[in-house]
């Protein structure tokens, strides 16, 4: 292994950037960017993996990119050498036996190694290629994934040849980028990747979500961001006013006035076919969403509180029929009779109601946690998020089994109480993470998900095709300062604080 390290290295080709995940909308902001990297790292040949390409506006990317050599990788155009394939077919032999063997029980090892995100990467791919309803991926999924995964392999050995300067772009880091997020950090590769109109860069010590303010972020709030501010951001979202869809989707649910309930704890659910390891938190103490939600339902269900499970309300735009899994989980544990004190409804109660009349808030890491303690509910969470990473002391995230069903059993409202102060600080952290970070609202841009309608797609489109000429210049500034060491993206709105700050340290 060392010998063939060491030919690699004395072989290694230039440097390139690789791109693959981005979609024909995210692709169409992100290439400024992308661009700005390239000139700051004398970068001169971009790769673009999949068909993503093929769907943009070929006049805007070859404005964009003049300048650059950019190639459209296709597998039929890709050529390996006879050792390179040897290591292919290894690869994907053991690819196939994890595939079909991997379980639940694996993704809670301990030791982060390679086999550690494999692991993720299946069961992530297999899960979310599953049918509704599917507690445990099938055989189907699991070769569905394979099939996604042995591409991944393909690439990640093509990319073999290219120097260790190299830097990657991806979409998003979880399905099948999982395990291409792992490989290129084996080449020693930079990687970057994008969710929710921000970027961050991987690194391979610890997972980073862009969404979460890094420290340089949190300092660039406390200098430039007035109290007031968050205070008014607080008011104004509340009202509806917010880049969360899901958020203005929950809001629009009314309840059933005839049928208003009040409920002791509430369960807030994912989207069971999303993935739960954009963050790979080796420290939460259950394996997804379907063993963490067995668990709590059995122990609230010996309790006596009553408790309100609210489905996701962007499940739908999803394509998901999350009522499958909820009947699948009840008839598995005999819980049908617990329908009268476990209900499942996103009618009973109107959202911002929830916050004002439950004394527990449970999910496993999602944007309600935030919510929670903006309303000065301390939320029980499994998974790690931005109040764990950034404030630990506003949420509750148990290290152990016991110590979660102790929360769970919990009945004393004292102690999921948050001060005014704490609440205050939620707010504040709740305002870098929508207006701070993104730059969702520069390129003028709108979250969507993978069932929403190719009219409301193309009119996102749209309207980013129509600001980008004004914001090219500030976009590539920030692939510039990526390219720099710069660890996460801003809204371009702060782009100058930014540099300010940065130069005067």
């Amino acid at each position: 292994m060392i010998k063939r390290n060491k030919e690699r290295a004395a072989n290694l080709g230039e440097a390139v950037i690789l791109v693959d995940g981005l979609n024909s909308i995210n692709l169409l902001y992100m290439l400024p960017i992308i661009r700005g990297l390239a000139k700051n790292r004398g970068i001169t040949s971009v790769f673009f993996y999949m068909k993503h390409v093929e769907s943009t506006e070929a006049v805007l990317f070859e404005r964009i990119m003049s300048g650059l050599d950019t190639k459209i990788l296709r597998r039929k155009n890709i050529s390996l050498g006879l050792i390179d394939y040897r290591l292919y077919f290894c690869r994907i032999s053991y690819l196939l036996y994890r595939c079909l063997f991997v379980r639940r029980k694996d993704l809670l090892e301990k030791t982060r190694d390679f086999r550690y995100y494999l692991n993720h990467a299946i069961w992530d791919l297999a899960f979310s290629l599953s049918v509704d309803g599917e507690l445990t991926p099938g055989i189907t999924a699991r070769l569905r994934a394979f099939a996604r995964l042995k591409k991944i392999e393909f690439v990640s050995i093509f990319m073999r040849r290219f120097s260790t300067d190299s830097v990657v772009f991806l979409g998003h880091n979880v399905y099948e980028r999982r395990l291409l997020v792992t490989r290129m950090q084996q080449l020693q590769f930079t990687v970057f990747f994008h969710a929710g109109y921000c970027v961050a860069r991987q690194d391979s010590d610890h997972d980073r979500l862009p969404i979460i303010p890094s420290k340089l972020l949190m300092e660039l709030g406390r200098a430039v961001v007035k109290d007031s501010i968050t205070e008014d951001f607080w008011i104004r979202r509340q009202q509806g006013e917010t880049i969360n869809t899901s958020t203005i989707e929950a809001l629009s649910i009314k309840s059933n006035r005839s049928l208003l309930k009040s409920f002791d704890s509430v369960i807030f659910l994912p989207v069971f076919r999303d993935s739960p390891f954009a963050l790979i938190d080796p420290n939460r103490v259950f394996s997804d969403y379907i063993d963490w939600l067995k668990f709590t339902l059995q122990v609230l269900h010996g309790s006596d509180q009553s408790v309100l499970l609210k489905p996701h309300p962007s499940r739908r735009r999803w394509g998901e029929d999350s009522q499958k899994f909820i009947d699948k989980i009840f008839r598995e544990l005999n819980l049908e009779q617990a329908r009268a004190s476990i209900e499942y409804s996103e009618k009973s109660i109107e959202y911002h109601q929830i916050f004002k009349s439950v004394r527990k808030v449970i999910t496993f890491r999602g944007t309600v946690h935030l919510e929670a303690a903006c309303h000065g509910i301390k939320p029980i969470v499994v998974s790690d998020c931005l109040l764990t990473q950034t404030s630990n002391d506003l949420a509750f995230k148990p290290l152990s089994i016991h110590a979660y069903e102790h929360l769970l059993r919990d009945t004393n409202d004292g102690n999921f109480k948050l001060s005014d102060e704490q609440s205050k600080r939620a707010r504040r952290l709740f305002f870098y993470r929508e207006e701070l970070i993104p730059f969702i609202r520069d390129v003028d841009g709108t979250l969507f998900l993978r069932g929403d309608s190719a009219a409301l797609k193309k009119e996102v489109k749209d309207r980013i095709v129509k600001r980008l000429p004004d914001i090219e210049a500030p976009l590539e500034d920030l692939g510039k300062r990526l390219g720099q060491g710069l660890e996460q993206t801003c809204s371009l709105k702060y782009l100058g604080d930014l540099n300010t700050l940065t130069q005067r340290d």
